[in-house]
Order: C-alpha cells, then sequence, then structure tokens
C-alpha cells in the first residue's frame, strides 16, 4: 500500500533532493522511507518531461531551487566549466581549505607545486638544505635577509645614480671653466700680442724720431744729467730751451761742459 504524504512534505523531500542529499538521509530526515523517497524524486522528472520543469517545479514548491540549479548552469556556461570540472575544482578547494590555505594563496600554491616538475627543483631544494645548515638559520630568515639586501641594493643603485648625476654636471662645471679659462688665455695673448704690436710700433716711432732729431742714448743720458743739473740750479722747463740754445753755442765756440756750470752760475747771480 502506498503511504500518502502531504504536499509541505513532498516538497521537503524534494528540496533535500536538489541539493543533492542521499536519498537514504533525506528518508531519515523527513520521517519517511527511501522507496517514498525514490517515488516523489522520480514523480518529478515524469512530470517535468510532461508539462515542462518549469511548471513541474511550480506544482512541488520547488522552484527557487530549480532557479538556484539555473544560475548555477549559467554560471558554468560562462566559465567555460562542465559539472565534472567544477566537481573536481570544489575538491580542490576543499583541499586548500583543509590546508589552512587562503584563496589569495591558490595561485601561489599551485605555481610553487608546479616547480616540483621542473628537473633543477630537487637540486635548488638540496642547496637550500644545505645553506640551512652551514648558516643555521631558516628559509624564511635566509629570504628575509635577501630581501632586505635587495632594498639596500636599490636604495645604493639610487645614491650611485644620484652621485653620477652630480658627476656628469660636475664635468660640465669643468668643462665651461675650462672652456672660458682657454678663452681668457686667448685674450690675453691677444692683449699681449697686441701690446708687443704697440710697443713695437712705439720703439719704431721713437727711434724714427731720434734719427730725425740726431739723438742717440749718449746724447739723451748726458741730457739727462744736464737735466737734473740744471734742476738743483733752479732752473725751469721753459728756461731750458734757452739754456740749451747757449749751451750750443758754447760748443759751437768750444767751451766744454766742465765750464758750462760755472757759465750757468754766472748768468744767474748776474754777473
Amino acid at each position: 500500500m502506498t503511504v500518502q504524504i502531504s504536499p509541505q512534505k513532498a516538497t521537503k523531500i524534494l528540496q533535500h533532493f536538489f541539493k543533492g542529499m542521499p536519498q537514504p538521509e533525506i528518508a531519515k530526515k523527513c520521517g519517511v522511507n527511501q522507496a517514498t523517497v525514490s517515488r516523489y524524486a522520480s514523480r518529478l522528472k515524469a512530470d517535468a518531461d510532461d508539462i515542462g520543469i518549469i511548471a513541474a517545479a511550480k506544482e512541488y514548491g520547488v522552484m527557487h531551487e530549480v532557479d538556484s540549479l539555473r544560475s548555477l548552469a549559467t554560471e558554468l556556461y560562462k566559465n567555460k566549466l562542465t559539472a565534472d570540472e567544477a566537481k573536481e575544482g570544489l575538491a580542490i578547494r576543499k583541499l586548500f581549505d583543509s590546508l589552512n590555505v587562503l584563496p589569495t594563496e591558490h595561485k601561489a600554491l599551485i605555481k610553487a607545486i608546479s616547480k616540483l616538475k621542473n628537473p633543477g627543483f630537487v637540486p635548488a631544494a638540496m642547496k637550500l638544505a644545505k645553506l640551512e645548515a652551514t648558516t643555521g638559520k631558516s628559509y624564511a630568515q635566509i629570504v628575509s635577509e635577501f630581501e632586505h639586501l635587495s632594498s639596500e641594493i636599490k636604495e645604493a643603485e639610487k645614491k650611485n645614480a644620484a652621485l653620477k648625476q652630480e658627476g656628469e654636471a660636475l664635468h660640465q662645471s669643468i668643462e665651461e671653466l675650462t672652456t672660458a679659462k682657454n678663452k681668457k688665455k686667448d685674450e690675453l695673448q691677444h692683449l699681449e700680442m697686441k701690446a708687443q704690436q704697440t710697443k713695437s710700433a712705439l720703439e719704431a716711432e721713437l727711434a724714427k724720431k731720434m734719427g730725425e732729431t740726431k739723438l742717440t742714448l749718449d746724447r739723451i743720458e748726458k741730457l739727462e744729467t744736464m737735466a737734473e743739473a740744471l734742476d738743483k740750479l733752479g732752473v725751469s722747463d721753459d728756461k731750458l730751451a734757452e739754456y740749451l740754445k747757449e749751451h750750443q753755442e758754447l760748443e759751437e765756440l768750444g767751451i766744454g761742459w766742465e765750464n758750462f756750470k760755472t757759465i750757468v752760475e754766472g748768468m744767474k747771480s748776474g754777473k
């Protein structure tokens, strides 16, 4: 004899069924036998074939569960996953959870595991073990020191770049100073050459004038001596021409320089 159950209990049975709960567990949870669970599950499938899944879901009160399954199917389709692939992914997720691996660490862990297939992984692991043994430091400490050294290297590189920039600026300043120095040197050489040309021109002019006036250095020295003597005697420059004329006349008369002072003193005294 078929046991009749209330529509509410039938709905509850099918809700658990859509959740994927095993039939024996559904029967125990709803207080019915397993055959009843199987019968209602089969009836829902048959009605779905006859009137459609939406109408059957509404009739049995499991529309929410059907919508959830539809949403799940849509997400699987968008991500190009099959139900079996989703099942495998869920199993992997549960495995990660059991190992206390956070979702944000999944990619890093998978990448690390993939390196196990690399032929160089085992030798690298052995080197790490030896390094830990020789240094007495753990992997975490070694990595921490490496990161610290990497940070120091980056800082040193920044300082080196700054020093290089300063060096380039200094080199440029030296070049500018050298250019300015060479320019001043050229200007000085030009001035020296110009001064030499002026000196040569003056010397030539002097030589020409001395030639025209029949002056010699010896005569100039004598004239200087005479000028000093006249200055000591209080003879002004405006009177010099007069004395020179008189001296020339004396020279023509055969009176030497030795007597000139006496004559001048006589002229000064009015004698």
